[in-house]
């Protein structure tokens, strides 16, 4: 499981794992309020034409905690592509949102409202982001791994498939098998690229025979080896 790989890992994520015990008493619903609310004002500016070039935007949104980035996301949560872009913008600009533990905090918070659309397309800018830290995307695989658990969150297979490709990245390979095999387990199929990832990432660690082992697995499915796989198992 993703979360054993993670304590494997030594990090201490417990701070995270009580985000679920107050949630409750978080409601994300939109509802009437006053118009001078921070949280009000962004959300009607966020729906003009050219929104992120609003000079007003970026000092409001740095004083934006994870719950008012939500309730924010949740008044347009039909528009995924504005709510994927304005959560960008949180993660950047707001001083809460800033590092990976804020962060993990308004992921909570999206599956605490079923904003499950929104939140596959948040988790796949998320693990690209985290591509250059082992650490931080542990962190965010034993959040999966929580959400998982805890309401019955299913990552899709593009989580799936740029997760295997950062992982190959970091050099990770014990880890990268441990999710190419939840991703089979959860009834995805595996494409070329995902294979190559994980032999990749194998190869680097030194796991040169279960790196064959993939190897013959792709040739027995018909699937084209490339040069980029030859040359990681030699």
């Amino acid at each position: 499981m993703l979360i054993r790989v993670a304590k494997l890992q030594a990090l201490s994520l417990k701070p995270h794992f009580h985000a679920f015990q107050f949630l409750s008493l978080l409601c994300t619903t939109p509802h009437p309020g006053p118009l001078n609310d921070p949280v009000f004002e962004i959300s009607a500016m966020i729906k003009k034409p050219n929104w992120q070039n609003n000079i007003r935007l970026k000092p409001l949104v740095s004083h934006l905690n994870p719950h008012s980035v939500s309730r924010i996301i949740a008044s347009h949560s039909r528009d995924i592509p504005l709510c994927l872009n304005f959560f960008k913008l949180a993660c950047k600009q707001s001083t809460y949102c800033y590092d990976i533990d804020g962060r993990i905090q308004l992921l909570y918070i999206l599956a605490s409202d079923n904003s499950f659309g929104v939140l596959h397309k948040v988790l796949i800018w998320l693990i690209k982001e985290c591509c250059s830290s082992q650490v931080d995307l542990l962190k965010i695989m034993a959040a999966i791994e929580y959400m998982r658990g805890k309401i019955g969150f299913r990552v899709n297979y593009p989580c799936y498939s740029t997760l295997l490709m950062c992982l190959a990245k970091l050099d990770v390979g014990s880890v990268a098998f441990s999710v190419f095999k939840r991703m089979l387990e959860d009834g995805f199929i595996a494409g070329e690229l995902d294979y190559r990832n994980v032999i990749n990432a194998l190869c680097k660690n030194g796991f040169v025979q279960a790196a064959e082992m993939f190897v013959s697995r792709v040739l027995k499915l018909g699937l084209a080896l490339d040069v980029y796989i030859y040359d990681s198992i030699n």
